[in-house]
């Protein structure tokens, strides 16, 4: 065989096996490579990874920051409360005091969060990377399991301090517990309680709940209709309980709080036909810039005596 031949065969061979002109698809693909090289490595892997992280970052000092300049309004005094002590010369606690007037989350805190979600998610479709869908992935898990716990926790707990009401009375034959308290119709009373921050982190306690504004006909019953605390250098008398302020609690820390009640006008010191009781008390507190109410279990329930014919 000769060589021109054999260079004849095999270019018969290889017209055979010729798949034809490239599909239009595979053009336009190649077509849309630029002409630089992609950039590998460490450099190439933050080049792709420093964008999503920027806006993360740049989300986080938003939040902070805004967060910082928020506002918790009150019922009652209608100051923006202080971090800190509140002075001796301020007047005693009064009804109202400490009240919030509504507990739920932030427009501030659901707008950032959705988004945040929203961003997460684009990351998340368009990454051509696994570690940085995933990332996203995480993330979005993150904020979920975040916002779940809002409005939920038990971060505080009674403990740390004492526990009483004023003005007491002796219990009362027929009952096995409970601290009662002396009221004659919708007379005022206070309840002495101690708090703990369980938690790992530090809080701001911020007030009360509004629980009796929700209750029909309200007044026939106990309810708590402000909240004080007890400076350092008093123990235990609730007289002489301070106004509200905004309370600082490191992990661990505790204080002596004085919740501020009314008996209703169902209260009768005499004539007994049942009793009526306060078994938590509706903390709202603070902590990473998100709003929880805690409902603190007292030591004993705080009962009071009613007619039943009010």
């Amino acid at each position: 065989m000769t060589d021109d031949r054999l260079e004849r065969d095999i270019r018969q061979f290889l017209v055979g096996r010729d798949p034809g002109p490239a599909p239009v698809s595979l053009h336009a693909a190649v077509s849309a490579v630029p002409n630089t090289a992609p950039v590998s490595g460490i450099r190439g892997f933050l080049g792709r990874a420093l964008p999503p992280l920027a806006a993360a970052a740049v989300l986080v000092v938003l939040v902070t920051v805004l967060a910082s300049l928020r506002l918790v309004s009150f019922d009652g005094a209608g100051a923006t409360p202080v971090i800190g002590p509140t002075p001796s010369s301020l007047p005693s606690l009064v009804e109202g005091d400490g009240v919030m007037a509504t507990v739920s989350p932030s427009l501030l805190h659901l707008v950032l969060a959705g988004t945040a979600l929203i961003g997460l998610g684009v990351v998340a479709a368009r990454a051509k990377r696994r570690v940085l869908g995933y990332g996203a992935i995480t993330a979005i898990l993150g904020i979920v399991w975040i916002g779940s716990m809002i409005g939920t926790s038990d971060a505080v707990e009674q403990g740390g301090g004492s526990f009483g009401v004023e003005p007491f009375m002796e219990r009362p034959a027929g009952f096995e517990r409970g601290v009662f308290v002396r009221a004659e119709g919708d007379a005022e009373f206070r309840i002495l309680v101690g708090v703990t921050n369980l938690s790992r982190l530090p809080l701001d306690l911020v007030g009360v709940a509004p629980g009796a504004a929700q209750i029909p006909d309200a007044e026939r019953l106990p309810r708590i209709v402000g909240v004080g605390y007890l400076p350092d250098d008093d123990c235990c008398l609730p007289t002489r309980a301070q106004p509200f302020a905004r309370l600082h609690l490191d992990p661990g820390e505790s204080i002596q709080i004085v919740i501020l009640g009314r008996a209703g006008r169902c209260a009768s010191a005499t004539v007994e036909s049942g009793a009526s009781q306060i078994e938590s008390v509706p903390l709202v507190y603070e902590q990473l810039t998100l709003i929880h109410t805690a409902a603190v279990r007292l030591e004993e329930p705080v009962s009071i005596l009613n007619n039943g014919i009010c």
